[in-house]
């Protein structure tokens, strides 16, 4: 994700929030200069840590998402807006038309929604919106939804779906109607595509790609998909990608060892296709 913005947008600055000491010291070390690290033990609080105990590491990392604004505008007073990408996030264009867009709405936060191809929309499970890309003003309404957000989210934040819940995510199908004259929500959702827009939109329209279900172990790439592929988002899309993980795995040099089981979901997911980029040079191994 970071060399895919440097490549596309160059003036800004990447706070990075290291959920173990592995994760800090090897920026440490790297020092990358639009790089700034959040070591965890500075973002947490009493609350967070009463609820970390109760949760799965991908819960928390969930329950954090609304506590990271506020940390770095407290840090950073000059700040006007700040962006939150997920790391899964590959930049193939310029942000700058959805900076504008959400300048122009004059409103507090921007929102994306998920896209779902009409063939397999789970919206009612996973929600309307999806956290992948939001934009935060440094203004007391944003200040106002963000509180509400991280109350939602101490309160509860699972992985499964539970009475309309799911995660952080849901919470943000009810903003429309509590927050709808400060919030934004994008007029553009061929921007933002990812596996579950599959062929819904033009490849080429993309500024950014959400890849979601795609892990790291060692030097494999496991893609996990219940969507489907073809052959121009292979093409455009994954082997793109694939390529820039290779570069910068070696450019890099740092070992990934996700856990490569099937998530929660386990029942919706048909297709698990296994790459290995380092030892094969084409892409035919990715056969559906």
């Amino acid at each position: 994700m970071f060399f895919s913005l440097k490549k596309n947008y160059k003036d800004f600055v990447l706070w990075i929030v290291c959920m173990d000491k592995k994760v800090e010291n090897f920026f440490l070390k790297k020092k990358f200069k639009e790089i700034r690290i959040i070591p965890l033990r500075n973002l947490e609080n009493k609350p967070l840590i009463k609820v970390k105990k109760k949760r799965k590491f991908v819960e928390y990392c969930w329950t954090l998402t609304p506590f990271l604004p506020n940390y770095v505008f407290k840090r950073n007073k000059s700040l006007r807006k700040i962006t939150y990408v997920d790391a899964d996030i590959f930049f193939y264009k310029s942000p700058f038309k959805i900076i504008k867009e959400f300048k122009d709405s004059k409103k507090s936060i921007f929102l994306t929604e998920h896209g779902f191809h009409p063939n397999h929309d789970i919206s009612d499970i996973s929600g309307r919106f999806c956290v992948q890309y939001m934009i935060y003003k440094n203004d007391v309404h944003c200040e106002k939804i963000l509180k509400w957000w991280q109350d939602k989210c101490l309160d509860w934040c699972h992985d499964y779906p539970d009475n309309g819940r799911l995660g952080d995510q849901k919470y943000l199908d009810e903003w429309p109607k509590l927050f709808k004259n400060k919030i934004h929500i994008s007029r553009n959702k061929k921007f933002f595509q990812a596996p579950w827009t599959f062929d819904r939109f033009k490849t080429k329209d993309k500024i950014i790609y959400h890849f979601h279900g795609l892990k790291i172990n060692s030097n494999k790439i496991y893609v996990y998909n219940n969507y489907g592929f073809s052959k121009e988002i292979i093409n455009k899309t994954y082997l793109p990608y694939c390529k820039a993980l290779k570069k910068t795995l070696k450019k890099i040099k740092f070992v990934f060892c996700q856990d490569v089981k099937p998530f929660s979901f386990s029942s919706r997911v048909k297709i698990w296709v296994k790459y290995n980029f380092f030892k094969k040079k084409k892409f035919k191994s990715f056969s559906i």
